[in-house]
């Protein structure tokens, strides 16, 4: 008897504790956006497609804008889905063609386009004394791309264009990237990337993380707590010889090989850029700058290090401090190194 009562009590306020609850969590949800407490949906990175030969590429002939807690954004694609302008498939005559390839930075999050690296790079190489050919720099960088998803895009984007040298840039997560894999990352159907472990939660997770800045806090959270677990990383083991990630930075080297390997089929010269992510810079953040440069050495291939310049500059705001990515100052940095060795070197006419 006693059972039935305590059922028909709750029974009558479950709708009262249900309001109460829903109340509540539009009230912190609210509180969130208004206060800026957990992440925000970054809109920077949607607009994204699958595609049958690369993980995904930008949606092609698409303008994506807005601003994140530290910058406004204005990224416009071309028909292949890139942050470029267009390209002539064939070469035209008297031009000097350089393919580059990268993650975020490369692609140039937190800048205008005109301020990104690339763009730099080749006004710079282009407005050089006594040049005898005007250098067309295709721009394939993509948000979150590591060696072995560049490599796929140099085969199946670069390539076509026939390029005359062939430029990758490095950053230390590209051995996180390796680690998890092409895998890790998907392409969800409203174009926003999507971790391997939301997808396994279901489509209502995915719905809650793109609508709700709480779900989204608190799935981060999850999802940081089961990888820790399932699947670590060791973050200072990217800086030394034979760590953890040692499998990883071979890896990478191995993908760096194919690349040069291609670039040699083609008749193309191959360079390879360190950049390096928010500072500081203790004296162990030159391990990827030792180690590439060694192996630079080894196999015949340009190596540009872009840390020294971008220490002595530290005095200026280089990186965003939410974001992470380079500021145009930061950009202009890169830009200057890698434009003063190309020249140096004698890479480019």
């Amino acid at each position: 008897m006693v059972w039935r009562t305590a059922v028909k009590f709750v029974v009558r306020r479950a709708p009262l504790v249900l309001g109460g609850v829903f109340v509540a969590l539009v009230v912190l949800e609210l509180t969130a956006r208004v206060f800026h407490l957990g992440p925000s949906l970054d809109t920077q990175y949607g607009g994204n497609v699958p595609d049958p030969f690369i993980p995904y590429r930008r949606r092609p002939l698409t303008r994506v804008t807005g601003r994140s807690d530290d910058f406004a954004f204005d990224y416009q694609h071309n028909s292949a889905g890139f942050r470029d302008g267009e390209h002539a498939p064939e070469k035209p005559p008297g031009v000097f063609r350089i393919v580059a390839l990268g993650d975020s930075f490369t692609y140039g999050v937190g800048a205008p386009f005109d301020d990104t690296y690339l763009a730099r790079v080749e006004r710079l190489l282009n407005e050089r004394p006594g040049r005898t050919r005007q250098v067309e720099v295709i721009k394939l960088g993509l948000p979150r791309y590591f060696p072995e998803a560049e490599r796929l895009v140099l085969e199946h984007d670069g390539l076509p264009y026939h390029p005359d040298l062939i430029m990758v840039a490095f950053l230390p997560n590209d051995i996180v990237d390796t680690y998890e894999g092409l895998e890790v990352i998907r392409v969800r159907q409203d174009g926003f990337l999507s971790s391997q472990g939301l997808e396994h939660l279901g489509a209502v997770a995915v719905w809650l993380s793109r609508h709700s800045r709480v779900i989204r806090s608190l799935l981060a959270h999850v999802a940081a707590f089961v990888r820790e677990r399932t699947h670590p990383v060791h973050g200072q083991d990217i800086y030394r010889d034979g760590g953890f990630h040692e499998p990883d930075w071979r890896k990478v080297e191995s993908e760096f090989e194919r690349m040069q390997e291609l670039a040699r089929q083609n008749g193309a010269d191959f360079v390879i850029v360190s950049i390096p992510q928010h500072g500081p810079w203790p004296a162990e953040r030159d391990y990827p700058d030792q180690r590439l440069a060694r192996w630079s050495a080894g196999h015949g291939v340009v190596f540009i290090p872009t840390l020294p310049a971008l220490r002595a500059a530290s005095t200026q705001q280089l990186y965003w401090p939410k974001d992470g990515h380079c500021t145009p100052a930061g950009y202009g940095v890169i830009a200057q190194t890698i434009a003063a060795e190309l020249m140096r070197l004698q890479v480019v006419p």
